[in-house]
């Protein structure tokens, strides 16, 4: 029997070590992305022939024919669900039904970059704003608690395409400080080397390309990070106060510590279950880039399935799903390996 206790297992009242823990998360994650492969297979069959939305009712049946055959949508259904497993398996996400006929990995790779580098970017802000209104939510009680929990409110029933229109008017079109679109200035994107432009531009040793990445990535950065903030304003605050109500950070009151040292103290405790809410956030963080990535004209994995699904390139939309999926299951699993490391509750 298995018991499962703060993100541990216990076999039979054995503690399991740290690489078994480890390896048994790995398993774990073979039947989630097995579902979610099928739930993504079901749903994108179930809304229509793509080939018919593709080429219209009065194309010639030979052309139908030749594109579904192409697409591998002239096999029977349990054929097509079987090679679609496989060539997942094999890194093999198909070729996009648009005139390029490139494989749907190679556009996924060309655009993933920003989308991760829009992500981390945003998820350093989200975490700096909400640790630093929790800790004065919880420290400070009274109206600048009262204030902090309001922000938190508002900042997560924020639409972001609304809000990074408002940014986009303030300090692109009256202000004229910050752009309001794309990753660099023309004639100022760094060489390829990892795809994340402002590595590229350190890379390069090109400070004028790394200022132009590192302005054109505030907005859209503030944006998403802002709206997602709020949450870890909540969690830190309530975990805050429970852990200054313990007998420990009393006894630190009591023996005269100073306030700073009570306040690292109390932080470190209530950090703890905020990884687990990080990784979950990284993951609502690359689907809230899509929105994200329309307002501000941002050339990453959003954009792309916006584009496809006005193409109706059906193997790509497919594709960029998928992926996205085991991204964001991979990360979890990844959050999973750090809570644990970090919890010194956890015993194996």
């Amino acid at each position: 029997m298995k018991i499962f206790i703060y993100g541990s297992y216990r076999l039979k009242g054995e503690d399991v070590k740290l690489w078994q823990y480890i390896v048994l998360r790995v398993l774990l994650i073979i039947p989630t992305l097995f579902i979610l492969l099928s739930i993504v297979f079901v749903l994108l069959r179930m809304i229509g022939d793509p080939i018919i939305a593709m080429v219209g009712m009065r194309a010639p049946p030979s052309v139908i024919a030749a594109m579904r055959e192409q697409a591998g949508l002239n096999k029977p259904l349990y054929q097509q669900y079987v090679n679609y497993i496989f060539g997942i398996l094999r890194g093999d996400f198909g070729t996009t039904m648009s005139v390029d006929h490139r494989p749907v990995i190679s556009v996924i790779m060309e655009r993933f970059p920003a989308t991760l580098e829009l992500t981390i970017a945003a998820f350093l802000v989200s975490v700096i704003i909400g640790l630093v209104t929790g800790t004065v939510a919880a420290w400070k009680r009274g109206l600048l608690d009262t204030t902090m929990r309001l922000y938190s409110i508002v900042s997560y029933a924020l639409f972001i395409p609304w809000f990074g229109l408002m940014l986009q008017l303030v300090f692109g079109v009256y202000l004229k400080i910050l752009p309001i679109g794309q990753r660099a200035d023309p004639g100022l994107t760094p060489p390829y080397y990892t795809g994340l432009y402002v590595v590229d531009s350190i890379i390069a040793g090109r400070f004028d390309m790394l200022m132009s990445a590192l302005k054109h990535l505030i907005l859209p950065a503030i944006t998403l990070g802002v709206v997602l903030s709020g949450v870890y304003t909540r969690l830190l605050r309530n975990n805050m106060i429970d852990v200054m109500g313990q007998d420990f950070i009393l006894a630190y009151f009591a023996r005269g510590i100073r306030d700073r040292k009570v306040l690292i103290h109390s932080l470190k405790n209530a950090f703890i279950p905020l990884v687990t809410m990080m990784g979950l956030q990284f993951a609502i963080l690359l689907t809230g880039a899509i929105l994200t990535e329309t307002t501000f004209s941002w050339p990453g994995l959003g954009t792309m399935i916006v584009e496809r699904i006005q193409y109706t390139d059906y193997t790509a939309v497919q594709g960029a799903v998928v992926f996205f999926a085991i991204f964001v299951a991979v990360t979890n699993v990844i959050i999973d390996i750090i809570y644990a490391f970090l919890d010194p509750r956890i015993s194996y």
